[in-house]
């Protein structure tokens, strides 16, 4: 390629996540009765991992996984549809709703596989609520994947990166 690029910043607004508000939704959630709240946020869609995703947390029922978002392709609603019960969905009516939802996981998961030069929204709003994101090094996410916590390449299995997450 030896075109121009251009740059545009990811400018997204913030809300700061309320602490009553966080600690009800987890209540809500039922929380506690897992090792660790994982949330997917977004856009629910296939190419995102959505269905690699939830045959992971089928494996892993002590992880609880919270889809936060609307579910944009008949792929991921046939995959949510016959999700495992350690698996919700969320839609957040409002950006601070989004953000409450994001704040009351323990990290959050993105695993999008294609795309160049684009920004992960809920990735940028986890990392501005100090959450840890699991994510992919591949394509565009490789510069977003050295912020994160715990990223896998593109081949390895879901559940390869899910283990600090449990044991932490």
């Amino acid at each position: 390629f030896s075109g121009q690029v251009d740059v545009m910043p990811l400018l997204m607004p913030i809300s700061p996540p309320i602490a009553t508000t966080v600690a009800e939704l987890r209540d809500g959630l039922k929380a506690a009765n897992y090792a660790r709240t994982l949330v997917v946020a977004g856009q629910l869609r296939a190419n995102k991992g959505i269905g690699e995703l939830l045959i992971a947390a089928a494996e892993l029922p002590e992880i609880q996984v919270v889809l936060v978002g609307r579910i944009t392709d008949r792929k991921a609603a046939a995959a949510v549809a016959t999700s495992p019960v350690n698996v919700v969905h969320r839609e957040a009516d409002s950006l601070a709703a989004f953000c409450n939802l994001i704040a009351a996981g323990d990290a959050m998961v993105s695993l999008r596989r294609d795309g160049v030069g684009e920004s992960s929204g809920p990735v940028v709003q986890a990392h501005r609520l100090g959450k840890p994101v699991v994510g992919l090094a591949v394509g565009s996410s490789k510069p977003a994947a050295r912020a994160t916590c715990y990223s896998t390449r593109n081949a390895a299995p879901v559940t390869s990166c899910w283990p600090p997450l449990i044991c932490r």
